[in-house]
């Protein structure tokens, strides 16, 4: 299985041009790509079948508060659907 990692620093590399480029080509080579996220706007990362936000990075990006296990469920929820609804959320890529 392939991968690129992408790291966000939100120092404007990864603009959200060059991020769809990333994602259309690794998408093309049967290549998945896994996030670093930073920022609230998760559809920029539309693509990626694995996001992996801190907990600073969730609470942020969901406008929960983190304090136990349902807030955590909450927020994941809130991001799954925000992805889902923008379409950043894509199914396993599988190699023919």
């Amino acid at each position: 299985m392939s991968v690129v990692v992408v790291s966000e620093y939100g120092k404007g590399v990864l603009t959200p041009e060059v991020l769809r480029s990333l994602m259309d080509i690794a998408a093309a080579h049967q290549v998945r790509v896994v996030v670093d996220p930073k920022g609230t706007d998760y559809s920029r990362y539309r693509g990626a079948p694995v996001i992996t936000p801190n907990r600073s990075e969730l609470a942020a990006a969901a406008g929960v508060e983190l304090v136990d296990e349902s807030s955590y469920k909450a927020a994941a929820r809130i991001i799954l659907t925000t992805c889902m609804q923008t379409q950043c959320w894509s199914p396993a890529v599988k190699k023919a």
